[in-house]
């Protein structure tokens, strides 16, 4: 063992394996993000794996889980369309629209559209690219943006516009996350307005799930950006920011909106703790696959009690599933910003 002092480049490369990025390659596929498509009937997820990623597809009512598309013929008809070499296990995109006659993305400077029954590929002339700040439904009508501290609802067809809120301020804002984690003078630098709008939608297009956050109560905290993009003089940046051990720290209010009654709902429960992130960010939350509630991690400050909540969309009442305490902390996922690993099973009456 060396001393102290006395490290060597082997030593600094052992710790880094242990680093929980690192430590999350050890066991590939262990990670599920779920992408619904069709209502809710099936959903494609991305496997990472040791030799590359692939595409699955999965329908949970029959139970039944295959490839999403033939990759390498894929990548054969990508190589010869897009004259540059693609490699089957690492195709060169993240994501994909999928139906049943095709599948689209984005790769190589443009958009694609490949027939999955001829294999052959081909870029989608005009295709507009997806707004980045922009949450579009899952499937495809509509859009919710951000427009200063409140939320806007766009018809993609037509781009006619509504405010889903008008009542929104700058210290109690609508699909924001906190403003010590907003990255201002990052998003600016990037030509984006703001970060992308926090609201999510229900698996059949039908709600949108959002938060409310409280900041009214929080000191001013500032910062200096001593380089402006543009030139010019030092800016000061002022935000609301809660000191560890303050005793005021910012909360929020779930709120749903019923894109086809036009009704707002807001849950029926006391405003969730904003300990480090929102839990709409840190992923302490998720739709049941079909659209019929929205459940919920929430944890005390000392993160010695924990809870399963289930929130029902359409009248905002909630009922805790779980509640579980211990003398030492209490998570729901090994690693911090991690999915919680829970799943919701028999129609809401048993939780894995």
């Amino acid at each position: 063992m060396a001393r102290l002092g006395q490290l060597e480049a082997k030593d600094y490369e052992r710790a880094e394996s242990l680093l929980p990025f690192n430590r999350s390659k050890l066991v590939g596929g262990a990670s599920v993000k779920p992408v619904w498509i069709d209502n809710g009937a099936r959903f494609w997820y991305r496997n990472d794996g040791p030799e590359g990623h692939s595409f699955f597809l999965v329908e949970p009512a029959k139970r039944s889980r295959k490839p999403a598309f033939d990759h390498r013929r894929l990548a054969k008809a990508l190589k010869i369309a897009g004259e540059k070499d693609v490699d089957a296990a690492a195709l060169p995109f993240k994501a994909i629209e999928l139906s049943e006659a095709s599948v689209e993305f984005d790769a190589l400077g443009a958009h694609w559209r490949c027939d999955l029954n001829s294999y052959d590929c081909r870029k989608v002339e005009g295709h507009t690219w997806p707004n980045p700040v922009e949450a579009k439904s899952p499937d495809g009508t509509w859009a919710v943006s951000r427009r200063g501290d409140n939320l806007w609802l766009r018809l993609l067809k037509t781009g006619e516009a509504r405010a889903l809120t008008s009542d929104g301020t700058a210290e109690y804002s609508y699909g924001s996350p906190p403003e010590n984690l907003s990255y201002g003078a990052l998003m600016r630098r990037l030509g984006l307005p703001h970060m992308p709008v926090l609201a999510y939608w229900s698996p059949d297009s039908r709600y949108v799930l959002t938060h409310r956050i409280d900041a009214r109560n929080l000191p001013l905290s500032h910062l200096v950006e001593a380089a402006p993009l543009n030139g010019g003089p030092p800016v000061l940046h002022s935000y609301r920011y809660a000191f560890p051990g303050a005793e005021a720290v910012p909360m929020a209010d779930l709120v749903v909106f019923d894109v086809k009654t036009g009704k707002t709902v807001t849950a029926k429960t006391a405003p969730i703790l904003m300990w480090i992130a929102t839990p709409l960010w840190s992923g302490d939350w998720w739709w049941a696959p079909d659209g019929s509630a929205v459940y919920l991690i929430e944890q005390t400050r000392d993160m010695k009690t924990l809870w399963l909540k289930r929130v029902d969309p359409a009248t905002g009442e909630v009922r805790t599933l779980i509640e579980e305490k211990g003398d030492a902390p209490v998570a729901a996922t090994q690693l911090m910003w991690t999915r919680p690993i829970v799943r919701v099973l028999s129609d809401g009456t048993e939780a894995l």
